[in-house]
């Protein structure tokens, strides 16, 4: 929820979508809007490694628009690595 709190509010990005692909690869899908210049993605990155970590392998994409879940929703924020869960 922090992430997405503090994503949402870099001005000239319309909309993105974060996909985690594995521990340490996320790919970043930015549409872009009317003020928006290579300073903001470089805010983005750089707010997504202070959360996610330096090492963190982040591929930016710049799209015309973000493609929506069967709902009709835009998640912004995806996981494709599986939840492991202990049991007791």
């Amino acid at each position: 929820m922090l992430l997405r709190l503090k994503l949402e509010k870099i001005n000239g990005i319309v909309q993105y979508k974060l996909t985690q692909e594995n521990t340490n690869t996320f790919d970043l899908q930015i549409v872009k809007g009317q003020n928006f210049d290579e300073a903001k993605r470089e805010e983005f990155e750089n707010m997504l490694r202070e959360i996610l970590g330096r090492d963190t392998l982040i591929r930016v994409n710049m799209v015309g628009e973000i493609s929506r879940e069967n709902s009709g929703k835009i998640r912004p924020i995806v996981s494709k690595v599986p939840v492991k869960f202990r049991g007791k």
